[in-house]
């Protein structure tokens, strides 16, 4: 005979069982545990974002320096020059991708 598990709308009998509806993943207990580690909705530093921006930045802007100034040095022209502009077009890029990006948000 179908039947309910007391206090809770999860089904004993009769009809399949999930893991997601076991009493013990449903108990108010567990829920705050479920919500920080299992499900990820912790809520995030606020100088995460920052940080990460920052690294990206960085990263990019020394990638497009040093690619920049490898094909200089590979092509025959100023390894100087050629790494200055590759950081320019890049910074450039990505400054059209973010205002492209903005417009399309709104």
């Amino acid at each position: 005979m179908p039947g309910r598990v007391a206090g809770t709308d999860v089904p004993t009998h009769g009809a399949s069982l999930t893991l997601m509806d076991s009493p013990l993943l449903v108990h108010p207990a567990v829920i705050p545990y479920r919500s920080a580690f299992e499900l990820g909705l912790e809520k995030p530093d606020p100088m995460r974002a920052l940080q990460s921006a920052l690294t990206i930045a960085i990263f990019l802007r020394s990638g497009w320096i040093v690619s920049g100034f490898v094909k200089g040095n590979f092509t025959g022209n100023k390894p100087f020059k050629s790494a200055v502009q590759a950081a320019f077009i890049g910074a450039i890029a990505s400054a059209a991708a973010y205002c492209v990006a903005k417009v399309f948000r709104a």
